[in-house]
């Protein structure tokens, strides 16, 4: 069975998508099976330095709302940055130039929205 066929819940489909469009740009990916507490997808970018070793140079996480009622944006946020700075921290700790992080959300305007108004909040939630 494909890992496609594994997954059960438009959620699921969402992440998947994202891995493979991501894999097929040459992405290292890992993602958080079913309820896994953490970042839905974790996407590396990777180089190998004058030594031969692999070095990571940027990295995206993904989160998926579809699906899931995340209540309120400032609730969502809190979550979010619970789940994120421990991950945030650990990547910007290894050098990592370029940490990014998107979110596929069926209710976009409500979290752009409380995003633009709470930008300061947020970003110290996330670290």
């Amino acid at each position: 069975m494909s890992k496609i066929q594994e997954r059960e819940t438009l959620h699921d489909y969402s992440i998947e998508t994202i891995r493979i469009i991501a894999e097929l740009f040459g992405w290292k990916v890992k993602v958080s099976p079913r309820q896994m507490r953490g970042p839905d997808v974790v996407m590396e970018q990777t180089v190998i330095d004058e030594q031969g070793r692999e070095k990571i140079t940027a990295v995206m996480f993904i989160e998926s709302e579809v699906g899931h009622d995340q209540g309120g944006a400032p609730e969502y946020f809190e979550n979010l940055g619970k789940r994120l700075s421990k991950y945030i921290k650990k990547y910007k700790d290894q050098g990592v130039g370029l940490i990014s992080i998107a979110i596929v959300s069926n209710a976009p305007r409500r979290l752009s929205n409380y995003f633009r108004e709470n930008r300061g909040e947020v970003a110290r939630l996330l670290g």
